[in-house]
């Protein structure tokens, strides 16, 4: 097995060990040089550790992701609360709450849409048809 690709030879090692009489299987691992056990050994733990890493790096990714995104969201609740306070009243506790629950696109369609608004009403008529 030794001329193998390292990951071949794992399969084929697979492939002896359930194939053969267990008599001779029996011999031919004894003969097996400690060597050999401990490159198979270090074949799976090189395994586990890109297995491990790969799982790390995915997580960082995916924690990255969901950082970003609440940090864009909170900071488009803040500029349309303020946007809100200075062209008609700050949103209420209600209103506030409603607009928390809102995915990033619906903030930013509000975002537009709130420079037409006219009165504290059309925040919660807007919030109605949306929710």
């Amino acid at each position: 097995l030794e001329p193998l690709p390292a990951r071949d030879r794992i399969g084929y090692h697979e492939i002896m060990r359930v194939g053969l009489a267990p008599s001779f299987l029996t011999l031919a691992e004894v003969a097996m040089s400690f060597e050999q056990t401990n490159w198979y050994q270090s074949l799976v733990a090189n395994w586990r550790a890109e297995g491990r890493e790969e799982g790390r790096q995915e997580g960082r990714a995916e924690g990255e992701s969901r950082g970003v995104t609440a940090g864009r969201k909170s900071e488009l609740l803040r500029v349309i609360s303020r946007q809100l306070g200075r062209r008609l009243a700050l949103p209420g506790p209600a209103a506030l709450a409603q607009m928390e629950a809102l995915s990033i696109e619906t903030l930013e369609d509000l975002a537009e849409d709130l420079l037409d608004f006219t009165a504290p009403s059309d925040l919660d008529a807007w919030l109605a048809r949306r929710g």
